[in-house]
């Protein structure tokens, strides 16, 4: 459904506070457009135009088009331009509604409710705890969908092996474009090769109030209070990490590894990632369905430890969304592990 000529998306990476926040307020600062889904023009020569206005778009700004008039999106990208623009004109008249552009040098990146008021990255730095500006900044991602900072503690120290040293910190997390909003998750850095795992939210995550009884400069200074009481679960993950060490991954854990990453990338990227082969994975799969109990499972020769690392060291070659979802499976894996 692409037309010819579309704008690309920008990322950017930097290893200063100061500099991104330069960042934020130049090339991706971000301005919102109030209009409805029904003023919206598109045209093939990849720019959209509403209420006089005209601004480029980018490939994820027609799947988000698709996503608010319910156009399936596998229906949505196979199709040509032309007949997505049909079905696009005929549908915005029925699923009429309110609707935010998030735009960014004068490009349209997004699609978002009417009512979408996010976090400001730059007044979360300004409120940055002391404790946190005094660890170590590990890098920060900057994007058109989000940024990603994390920063390390050097007194939270993980030696699953000999040589093998990780650090406990914080990753910091946000969009201004209608992704993901602001948080703060637990993250560790494994110093060997700077692999990062991210930790879900059930482990001391921080999230941004949605609550509209709360002011905006509130919502941020609870975020910034709840972030300086934040503490590293050092001996805990410590555990966590030895107990990977000794436990090798069943069957069926690999089996539903595999698909919960092949939701993000193709099959062959995953075999590559996991480490297995094509025939090895269809084995398995085979293997796992044969068991009459879903309950029923049979270890591999895959290390957690080993496939952990994988999945973090294979992160690091994507884009800022897709490396944090696969940098958040590995810390997943390595969260679930027990022994038994």
């Amino acid at each position: 459904m692409l037309p010819v000529k579309l704008a690309p998306e920008k990322e950017v990476k930097t290893e200063s506070l100061e500099e991104a926040r330069d960042f934020l307020e130049s090339d991706f600062k971000v301005e919102y457009f109030q209009t409805s889904i029904e003023e919206i023009d598109i045209h093939e020569d990849g720019t959209i135009t509403t209420a006089n206005k005209s601004w480029q778009y980018t490939p994820y700004f027609l799947e988000s088009l698709a996503k608010t008039i319910k156009m399936p999106l596998n229906y949505a990208c196979r199709i040509d331009f032309d007949l997505f623009k049909i079905n696009f004109d005929m549908r915005k008249q029925q699923d009429c509604c309110g609707i935010k552009l998030c735009i960014s040098r004068n490009t349209v990146i997004n699609v978002c409710k009417s009512s979408y008021y996010p976090a400001r990255t730059v007044d979360v730095i300004k409120g940055l705890p002391q404790k946190i500006k005094q660890w170590n900044l590990h890098g920060i991602l900057l994007g058109d969908r989000g940024i990603e900072l994390s920063w390390c503690d050097e007194n939270v120290v993980i030696n699953p092996r000999p040589g093998d040293r990780i650090l406990g910190g914080v990753q910091l997390s946000n969009s201004e474009t209608g992704f993901r909003g602001l948080k703060a998750s637990l993250f560790t850095l494994r110093l060997a090769c700077s692999n990062g795992a991210v930790f879900s939210d059930e482990q001391q995550a921080i999230r941004w109030s949605y609550d509209q009884r709360m002011t905006y400069t509130t919502n941020i200074e609870k975020f910034c209070k709840e972030l300086e009481l934040l503490e590293i679960p050092c001996i805990e993950l410590t555990n966590k990490y030895s107990s990977a060490l000794e436990k090798l991954i069943s069957d069926r854990e690999v089996v539903n590894l595999w698909r919960r990453i092949r939701r993000i990338v193709e099959p062959q990227r995953v075999d590559y990632i996991l480490g297995i082969e094509g025939k090895e994975r269809l084995r398995l799969f085979e293997q796992v369905k044969r068991h009459e109990d879903p309950s029923i499972s049979e270890p591999t020769d895959l290390n957690t430890y080993d496939i952990h690392n994988r999945i973090t060291a294979a992160a690091k070659d994507f884009s800022l969304i897709t490396k944090r979802r696969l940098e958040e499976i590995g810390g997943d894996l390595l969260w679930q592990v027990t022994l038994n």
